[in-house]
């Protein structure tokens, strides 16, 4: 997507986002499953907030363009 210009269609924006959030869903749902699957059910609810917590940050930092 770095290379789209100011004339960008729809189509040209659809097809690279529909990739990206299917690729994104075959990451990130065995990610979570792996990640939650030893923690005991009463621990879970804690578990599950830490986990959005470090996710949300560590995908901002990991998605940034570095120079």
């Amino acid at each position: 997507m770095a290379r789209l210009s100011l004339d960008v269609g729809y189509w040209d924006l659809f097809w690279p986002q529909a990739i990206q959030g299917f690729g994104l869903s075959m990451v990130f749902v065995p990610l979570t499953t792996i990640s939650m699957n030893p923690v005991p059910r009463e621990a879970m609810g804690n578990a599950t907030s830490l986990f959005n917590l470090m996710r949300n940050p560590g995908w901002s930092v990991g998605s940034r363009r570095w120079p």
